[in-house]
């Protein structure tokens, strides 16, 4: 897995914990985290979207983004928040 650190990671969806505890847990190993995907984007973390949620038009539309820059030759990487969480486990036994 790579380095968190200096990477560009945005969040859509439920990622099985508090969506600000995942923010932290990025910034504190040194990445960053962005509210749209753009060409910068390293990472979209797909979490669960729920239809019911006031979130779920733009998380999907986030997904949807992510998926036509890769079209583009853009490298952003659609994950799922278990591999967030090895990125960190992955980050912790370096340190």
């Amino acid at each position: 897995m790579d380095n968190i650190k200096d990477r560009i990671f945005v969040l859509a969806g439920r990622m099985g914990y508090p969506l600000a505890d995942v923010k932290r847990e990025i910034l504190r190993r040194g990445g960053k985290v962005r509210s749209e995907v753009t060409s910068r984007s390293d990472y979209l973390v797909r979490g669960v979207i729920h239809s019911a949620d006031r979130t779920a038009e733009r998380d999907s539309s986030q997904i949807e983004q992510a998926i036509r820059l890769q079209k583009e030759g853009c490298e952003v990487r659609i994950m799922w928040p278990h591999d967030l969480f090895t990125m960190f486990a992955d980050a912790d036994e370096k340190n």
